[in-house]
């Protein structure tokens, strides 16, 4: 599902993908008959939607530590939402500018250029953290079909990766280390609260925010 109009900038989402690309743990033992499915490169084993508007937030699990992120998308306009209910909440606001945004100190700052840098897909971000060959269905659970993703580079890790066929989007994806035969659930990530009609308000700049300095808003706990 690759979106047809860039996502707002995730580097700091491909950065903890990246962190755990040679450390993928596998996933149980399937409660269904597997079937391989062999892929080239960058292919995938199932059909992806790509849509222009949507909302979502983004949850990262790696053991006790539980991190949410939120991402809305209409039109050209963008919006990413990073540790959402934390001290460090801010957020990017691109519109026909680009901002950094404090909800709790309510200040926001317009980032020069007007321009992130950088800009990802959402099934981007989920599926290309590591080479892959080959596909294992894994499993069915209602709309969902997990797939065990097998990659290129490494014995001791694997991904889960949970499809729901109704939203046609990779859902969840679950990274495993494997040593000596034991795997173990090292990371999470997952989709929720997808939505294709996102709202409006989320891609205006709050009322009563004051404006201030770049510097003064990146002030305070690191992002």
């Amino acid at each position: 599902m690759f979106l047809s109009n860039p996502a707002i900038s995730l580097v700091l989402f491909t950065a903890i993908l990246a962190t755990f690309t040679g450390c993928w743990p596998a996933a149980p033992t399937p409660d269904t008959a597997v079937s391989a499915v062999e892929v080239p490169k960058a292919k995938f084993p199932f059909k992806t939607r790509e849509p222009e508007d949507f909302q979502c937030d983004i949850v990262e699990t790696a053991g006790t530590v539980v991190r949410r992120k939120r991402l809305a998308m209409m039109g050209s306009r963008s919006r990413l939402d990073l540790d959402v209910g934390t001290d460090r909440h801010r957020v990017i606001l691109s519109t026909e500018k680009e901002y950094l945004i404090d909800p709790a100190r309510r200040i926001y700052a317009e980032v020069p250029g007007g321009d992130s840098g950088s800009f990802s897909e959402l099934t981007r971000e989920l599926l290309l953290v590591s080479p892959r060959t080959s596909f294992e269905e894994a499993g069915r659970e209602g709309t969902i079909i997990r797939y065990r993703a097998a990659s290129d580079n490494s014995e001791q890790s694997e991904v889960i990766i949970h499809y729901d066929t109704a939203l046609e989007l990779p859902v969840k994806h679950e990274f495993l280390t494997v040593r000596n035969g034991e795997r173990t659930l090292s990371f999470t990530i997952e989709i929720v609260n997808f939505s294709l009609e996102p709202d409006p308000g989320l891609f205006e700049l709050p009322a009563g925010f004051r404006r201030v300095a770049l510097e003064e808003v990146a002030a305070g706990p690191k992002i």
